[in-house]
């Protein structure tokens, strides 16, 4: 699960018989450490102010301050994710990975299925995100 280069930010939620994980990736060399702590305090912030769209600000906020970035997205009644990449420099491509972790082309059956975005009907009142690096 701990991809060493690469800090990975999850946020988890139960779904009637499964927890689904929000993954956000950011690539260690494309931070500086000064960046990864103005992120931890932006963290506290969007939680705090964003309780039940926080995935989506938290993301908003790594696009505003051009951080290169990976969100896999859950898909909510089949395994696997939408995985969606971003890099204001380069041009990335977004693709399905399946339970065993293949990648596989959208298509449009794939594009049509829910994904879980993050966004909560309540507050929670735990931590909305774990932060592995």
């Amino acid at each position: 699960m701990i991809s060493s280069g690469y800090i990975t930010y999850i946020k988890e939620v139960k779904n009637k018989d499964k927890i689904l994980q929000i993954q956000i990736k950011i690539l260690k060399k494309d931070i500086s450490n000064l960046q990864k702590e103005l992120i931890k305090n932006q963290i506290d912030k969007l939680e705090k102010i964003y309780p039940h769209t926080f995935v989506r600000e938290f993301r908003l906020y790594l696009k505003s301050h051009e951080i290169p970035f990976i969100t896999k997205f859950p898909l909510k009644e089949y395994d696997g994710y939408i995985v969606i990449c971003y890099d204001p420099n380069n041009s990335v491509e977004n693709y399905y990975e399946d339970g065993e972790g293949e990648k596989h082309q959208l298509t449009d059956e794939i594009l049509d299925r829910q994904i879980y975005d993050g966004t909560s009907k309540k507050k929670e009142t735990k931590p909305l995100l774990r932060i592995i690096e």
